[in-house]
């Protein structure tokens, strides 16, 4: 989804690198990402340290800056941010790290002190390089190496993300489709229990399945029909490919044929991969196209699925249709144009 932002867990010692966080906090927030550190909480408390790894689990991304000090260390003298960077390690997180190119030309002031710290520097700028870095020598340059290395990482490595709350589907719309995925499957199950279409138990049809909010449920038992027999499509058919955009959130549809060019499955792919309506979009596309193959009439669910709000929506790309209230309803107004007029 567009509205889709990533938090970026920003890791590095603190009074050595003020300027330095500070353009790569701009550099994140120019992104739309959601920056996160724990610099500002003092280190050395052992909740701190819990808290730590929980921002940690709860973030997208990784990124540490290493210039010229080692850092604040615990009992066995390890620097919290190496503490950190090994638990973002560890938890498969994907990281960056930028070190300081030169570190020889660091002022004495920001610079390790003693021969043990300089020597756990050494060690650590060798650990974070045997995973992605790139190398920066001012503060400026440091942030647009982060601005353009995390724009790469999240076009070829999207996470999960945030989203507002406001922008997610409604409770009854996931109840919707998980009832239809529900259906879905159960009609799958029967089928696999027949050998032959000489079928002795029913099935509700799906004026029949169990109602969503505001539905009467008609009870089992009541008008039972025998199953129907499964039409599935050839393995090689024709379809047709429509790109559409509901409220700037573009998609693709792709409704399958028949010989006798009726539509016997649908596809529904957003743009953006791994968004929760597409999930919940494909699980529907999955029911819609079961029950075409059972001989539902594309007149019902042209009926049944029109008019659904929930977002996203908005004004779409297609002048038969101007606006949407939902994806779905986009989808089966477009599928009824197309195939009942």
């Amino acid at each position: 989804m567009d509205e889709k932002r990533y938090q970026v867990f920003v890791s590095s010692t603190y009074e050595d690198l003020r300027e330095e966080r500070q353009q790569v906090i701009q550099a994140l927030l120019e992104l739309g990402c959601i920056p996160a550190g724990m610099e500002l909480f003092p280190a050395a408390d052992a909740d701190q340290w819990t808290l730590i790894r929980k921002v940690i689990d709860e973030c997208d991304y990784y990124i540490v800056l290493v210039a010229g000090r080692y850092g604040t260390t615990d009992d066995q003298g390890t620097s919290y941010t190496e503490k950190e960077y090994r638990y973002a390690v560890e938890k498969g997180k994907p990281v960056i790290g930028f070190l300081h190119e030169d570190p020889s030309q660091i002022p004495v002031g920001k610079s390790e002190n003693t021969a043990e710290g300089k020597q756990r520097l050494v060690d650590f700028r060798a650990m974070v390089e045997r995973k992605m870095v790139r190398y920066w020598t001012d503060p400026v340059q440091l942030g647009g190496h982060v601005s353009r290395s995390m724009a790469l990482l999240m076009r070829t490595t999207p996470s999960i993300g945030w989203v507002r709350a406001d922008r997610l589907p409604s409770v009854d719309v996931i109840n919707e489709l998980e009832r239809l995925r529900a259906y879905a499957k159960a009609l799958e199950e029967r089928l696999s229990q027949k050998e032959s279409q000489e079928v002795t138990s029913v099935v509700p049809l799906l004026e029949e399945a169990p109602k969503g909010p505001g539905e009467v449920e008609v009870k089992q038992g009541v008008d039972e029909r025998p199953i129907a027999h499964r039409v599935r499509l050839p393995a090689t058919r024709q379809s047709l490919l429509h790109k559409f955009s509901v409220g700037g959130h573009e998609g693709f549809l792709t409704v399958g044929h028949y010989e006798n060019g009726q539509p016997g499955e649908i596809l529904i792919q957003m743009a953006k991969e791994g968004s929760t309506v597409g999930g919940l979009l494909n699980t529907f596309a999955v029911s819609v196209s079961l029950n075409l193959q059972y001989g539902i009439p594309l007149e019902i669910l042209v009926k049944k699925f029109t008019h659904f709000r929930f977002e996203p929506s908005g004004m779409t790309s297609n002048r038969d249709i101007p606006f949407a209230k939902s994806i779905t309803d986009y989808v089966f107004r477009w599928i009824g144009l197309t195939y009942l007029e």
